[in-house]
């Protein structure tokens, strides 16, 4: 017996050595602006990256002086598993929602514009029966069990604009399935399977110029909708034939991704086929063979080859080269989700593989390693401050590497 006893014992310690207590058969990735999170087959949720505003819910905060000094870090370089019987997770702009299996929602990070849906001393735990939770930048949205919606942070869609932040969620729609969230705007199913939008209008593909117009009741976006996912300032929904469309700001770089070179795009275009998935604040979707790609100079962090296997672009630096419609990312086939914060991106291949790749302040990939940046002042009269950023450790990652 004694035997036995020591031989389980020395496996135990074994496996303790050997690291594998680490992210295994990964399902879902996310990404907020400088931290990254992954939840497993087990449901168990893993967290790395910023923790300036303790987003990544251990209970400690990366500390700083002079804006720029760091007193303790408590960034995480690595994945840190944090939370168990995790159903979903949202992560924002320094601030992270968890979903668990009870349907209790929590909140940790950033709350100066609300983002928590609570004040910085109360319970974490901020709805109960949530079934569905999305994030962007300072806004979130969560669904209940009964088909509310519920709202609150900053810009919120559903009200007139005038309203800065929402303190506690609060419920701007009812009979919602399913939501998305982007920076001034949201989309939802109902339970017909109609799509609508809340928020900033020119967002939501109206067909027509308008300008700092916020809906404030539901306008019927698409019948024939069973995806939809918002980026910063655009919307992305596929169709029941796997069409992609999209519609929003395209900017100099082409954000809605249909190849038009457009300022802004009212209506709806399309900008791909055969898609299964889409990620709006990424500039990425996933065809139903796998495979992912991307567009936008929000993807410049990764490198891009053409039909004849050349490199098109994607540097990581200054003067990134824009893709105004959707380009294959190298070695990325056999994937099955992704996420992207338009500075960094992660993807999980179908064996739960988990893949990162862009800057890396902070520790955001997750790799192990950081990028490093100097601040130098370049000029202040006491009502303006410039400063540039040198790198004075280079860790950013040009191509997808695998984490786990």
């Amino acid at each position: 017996m004694k035997k036995v006893l020591l031989t389980v014992l020395a496996v135990v310690i074994m496996l303790s050595l050997c690291g594998c207590n680490q992210m295994d058969d990964v399902q879902k990735v996310y990404c907020g602006a400088a931290h990254s999170g992954a939840l497993d087959e087990d449901g168990n949720l893993w967290l790395w990256g910023d923790n300036f505003f303790g987003q990544l819910a251990n209970g400690k905060k990366t500390t700083i002086k002079d804006d720029v000094t760091v007193v303790e870090n408590n960034d995480a370089y690595s994945p840190v598993l944090t939370f168990e019987n995790v159903k979903d997770a949202a992560l924002g702009n320094g601030f992270t929602l968890v979903l668990f299996d009870d349907g209790r929602l929590l909140s940790y990070g950033r709350n100066d514009m609300s983002q928590l849906g609570r004040k910085d001393d109360a319970d974490e735990c901020i709805l109960t029966d949530v079934i569905q939770v999305s994030t962007c930048t300072h806004t979130s949205a969560a669904v209940t069990s009964n088909g509310d919606l519920y709202v609150w942070g900053k810009s919120i869609a559903g009200y007139d604009g005038e309203v800065e932040t929402v303190d506690t969620p609060t419920v701007v729609a009812k009979n919602v399935v399913s939501v998305s969230v982007g920076g001034s705007h949201l989309a939802y199913f109902d339970s017909d399977g109609k799509l609508w939008g809340l928020g900033y209008l020119a967002n939501l593909g109206p067909g027509y110029d308008t300008v700092n117009v916020f809906v404030t009741e539901p306008m019927l976006i698409s019948e024939n909708a069973k995806y939809v996912s918002c980026g910063s300032q655009t919307t992305f929904y596929i169709d029941e034939s796997d069409v992609l469309w999209g519609t929003g700001a395209n900017g100099f770089s082409g954000s809605v991704g249909d190849g038009s070179g457009e300022w802004w795009i009212y209506d709806y275009r399309e900008v791909a086929r055969d898609v299964k998935e889409v990620y709006g604040n990424a500039a990425m979707y996933l065809s139903n063979d796998g495979m992912l790609y991307a567009w936008d100079e929000l993807s410049d962090t990764i490198k891009f080859r053409d039909e004849n296997g050349e490199e098109t672009g994607g540097q990581v630096g200054e003067d990134p080269i824009a893709t105004y419609g959707p380009t294959p990312i190298e070695f990325l086939g056999g994937m099955k989700n992704a996420a992207g914060s338009g500075s960094h991106s992660i993807a999980v291949d179908e064996d739960g593989y988990v893949y990162t790749w862009g800057l890396n302040t902070f520790g955001r990939l997750g790799n192990g390693k950081c990028t490093v940046l100097e601040r130098k002042l370049l000029f202040d009269d006491g009502e303006y401050t410039e400063y540039e950023y040198d790198k004075t450790v280079d860790e950013d990652v040009k191509e997808p590497l695998k984490i786990r």
